[in-house]
């Protein structure tokens, strides 16, 4: 995806987790594709949706609407981190997913997604 120099710092993060997703999960095994990789996938681009409609709206002073619509946004960015790092290592516990176990097409995911989570948290209080 690409990054431009202008855009917030959490959304180029968004970015990159949402690459790093798409990276990793590229040569899932196909059992897993239907119900966690696409998931994950999605989950990912939610964020960055969200985040962008949060920054889409407008702001005027006194206007709590605004600001309640652009809470809601990131609130619900940050329940999608949350779910996203969920199932990611949900994935832990399935054995085809531990390399160890040497099963052809496994792979793994190491997502540090509450890392954003608690940036997202921490923006979201700034805002309001």
């Amino acid at each position: 995806m690409s990054v431009r120099q202008d855009e917030l710092a959490v959304i180029t993060q968004a970015k990159r987790l949402t690459d790093y997703v798409f990276q990793m999960t590229e040569n899932a095994p196909k059992k897993f594709r239907m119900k966690l990789i696409y998931r994950m996938q999605n989950l990912s681009l939610d964020v960055i949706d969200r985040l962008n409609r949060a920054n889409d709206v407008y702001l005027t002073k006194g206007d709590r609407s605004a600001y309640a619509l652009r809470s809601e946004y990131q609130r619900r960015a940050v329940t999608d981190l949350r779910l996203l790092s969920y199932v990611a290592g949900g994935t832990e516990h399935d054995e085809a997913m531990h390399p160890e176990k040497a099963v052809r097409g496994s792979f793994t995911l190491d997502l540090r997604v509450p890392r954003h989570a608690v940036q997202l948290d921490e923006l979201r209080q700034k805002t309001v």
